[in-house]
């Protein structure tokens, strides 16, 4: 399960949290496991992805994404980041975000599950 968090810090920074809950074998025993993989400066790693040239293909649009807290602009950090931590979507069983739904709408579009 993949599970994403949202939070402003005491610098006003927006954070990102990526959870990973996954079942791990010790023994005979199967045991859940939940493990903070990726703490992200949201801003930042927005930032980040535009200045690599990301364009916003979902609304026509094949201009340059706008710098702003929107779903499709995290969506596609948080894509990116699974892309770095070579975790395999056609795993991932399920996503979880604690976030107002719609705000997450371009994430659940993308075909990561």
């Amino acid at each position: 399960m993949l599970g994403l968090d949202e939070t402003t810090d005491r610098a006003n920074r927006e954070q990102l949290a990526i959870v990973v809950r996954y079942v791990d074998k010790h023994g005979d025993q199967f045991v859940v496991r939940e493990d903070s993989v990726q703490i992200l400066d949201l801003m930042a790693s927005i930032r980040r992805g535009l200045i690599k040239g990301g364009t916003s293909e979902s609304d026509g649009n094949s201009g340059p994404l706008e710098l702003r807290m929107s779903g499709e602009n995290i969506a596609s950090v948080v894509i990116e980041q699974l892309r770095q931590m070579k975790l395999e979507p056609e795993k991932l069983v399920a996503q979880c975000y604690d976030v107002m739904r719609k705000s997450w709408d371009s994430l659940a579009r993308e075909s990561i599950c």
